[in-house]
This record gives structure tokens, C-alpha cells and sequence, in this order.
């Protein structure tokens, strides 16, 4: 379980280091090009930028950034097939999720995602879409 802190001490530093308040993570994600999709469970910008940067960690299986933390499924151990590991969100990141979902920052909207229907919730899985990590 040791690599299951380190990850998730890894995931709270990406968190804290977009911003100490909900313009620089708005700032920081679309300086990343981040681009996503309000209400959109597959969608969620936090979570783009979190598979995007954690792509090639093979030990997770799929993340989930919800209102108030980050769940991710880690890959298997011996004895369990998965294990959930959960970071909560700081409060800038909570902020700006309430504000992303308003449509605040039109500059993180995908061009598409005025043609789709926003669906609720923040679940997402796999890939990097919607994203330029250097």
C-alpha cells in the first residue's frame, strides 16, 4: 500500500499545484489546453487533466473526480482484483468545478460540446482527450 500513498500524495500535489484559487486552476487548465464539456460525467476537466498527466501509470485502471474528492481504481494486487484509493479535492478545485459547470470560463469549453447534452456528474475513464501535456 506504500505505492497507493505515493499515489495519491502524487495526485493531491497535481491538485494544489493548479492554483490556490478557482481562477488559477481555470488559469493553469487552459494554459494545459485543456478543453471539456460542463456536467458531462465523461467530460470533466479536473479529470482530463488528471488522466492526461497520470497516462502512462499503469497501475490505474479508470478515475473519477466527483464534487467533493478523486477516486481512482488502481490495478490489482494479489489478493483483490482493484483497490479504490480517494483524494479529496481542495477547495479552489471544488470552487471551480461549481464555476466550470456554469459555463464560467468559456475558454475550457469544448467547440462540440454545444451540440451535446450535458449529462451530470464527473465520472470519467481512460485517455487523454481534451488535452496538451508537455
Amino acid at each position: 500500500m506504500i505505492g497507493n500513498r505515493q499515489l495519491k500524495k502524487q495526485i493531491q500535489d497535481l491538485l494544489v499545484g493548479l492554483g490556490s484559487c478557482r481562477f488559477e486552476v481555470a488559469q493553469a487548465l487552459h494554459d494545459l489546453g485543456v478543453r471539456a464539456v460542463p456536467k458531462d460525467p465523461c467530460e470533466c476537466a479536473v479529470a482530463i487533466y488528471l488522466k492526461a498527466v497520470l497516462n502512462a501509470d499503469l497501475r490505474i485502471a479508470s478515475l473519477v473526480v466527483e464534487s467533493r474528492d478523486v477516486k481512482v481504481r488502481i490495478e490489482g494486487s494479489k489478493w483483490f482484483h482493484f483497490h479504490i484509493a480517494t483524494v479529496a479535492l481542495p477547495q479552489p478545485i471544488r470552487q471551480f468545478i461549481v464555476a466550470f459547470d456554469e459555463a464560467v470560463y468559456p475558454d475550457l469549453l469544448r467547440k462540440e460540446s454545444s451540440e451535446s447534452s450535458p449529462r451530470s456528474g464527473y465520472t470519467t475513464e481512460g485517455g487523454n482527450d481534451g488535452v496538451q501535456v508537455a
